[in-house]
């Protein structure tokens, strides 16, 4: 999976809120969860610029376990 492309789906998590729904919520963990070795290969071949953008992006994974773990 392209970097770009696994970026617009990482991204595409910041519609989700901590009063979705249980549904929408587990869907989206499900989601993260099936993306996650894509992430970490992209990683391992991202040069310095990608790196910046993939930690930005971070903190959309990080709102997403939140709200799940709320």
């Amino acid at each position: 999976m392209q970097s770009e492309n696994l970026l617009q789906k990482i991204n595409g998590f910041y519609r989700l809120k901590k009063n979705d729904s249980d549904e929408q919520i587990h869907q989206s963990m499900q989601e993260i969860i099936h993306l996650w070795p894509d992430v970490l290969a992209a990683g391992d071949r991202a040069t310095d610029d990608e790196l910046f953008v993939f930690n930005v992006s971070r903190t959309v994974l990080f709102q997403v376990f939140t709200i799940a773990m709320s």
